[in-house]
């Protein structure tokens, strides 16, 4: 009995762990990208999406082109989005605004805000930092 209680114990706590890692990668990975992520706006064009990378527990970076892209953050009531394996977003005229939404396997995720990454700048100083002196 003691064994049983142990092996489930310890099935929780790496559980646990599991989680906790999936979340500190995912809260860094904003990082690299914050000193150029812009004020908010109300809406971006995208006629094409070409990626997107998970941010946070309700961010995600969309990109909409080479040099295009938006941190979107979802409210916080997305329970799915640490484990997407894929993403959806509505648009309207190829349009998202903040009455769009974050499709997340079944669940439909309001976004609360836009904000665009400037990703040209966000290349030019990582390449800088790449050059030898």
């Amino acid at each position: 009995m003691n064994r049983i209680a142990l092996l489930i114990a310890l099935f929780l706590l790496c559980a646990g762990c599991a989680t906790d890692v999936a979340r500190m990668k995912t809260e860094t990975a904003i990082d690299h990208y914050r000193p150029y992520v812009g004020a908010p706006i109300d809406n971006f064009t995208a006629f094409s999406f070409h990626g997107w990378e998970l941010a946070g527990h309700d961010q995600v970076v969309i990109w909409t082109g080479v040099n295009e892209a938006y941190l979107v953050t979802v409210w916080d009531t997305c329970p799915n989005l640490d484990f997407a394996q894929g993403i959806g977003i509505s648009s309207t005229n190829h349009a998202v605004s903040r009455s769009e939404t974050l499709r997340v396997g079944r669940d439909r995720c309001p976004i609360e805000s836009i904000r665009p990454i400037d990703i040209r700048r966000y290349k030019e100083d990582r390449a800088a930092v790449r050059e030898p002196n």
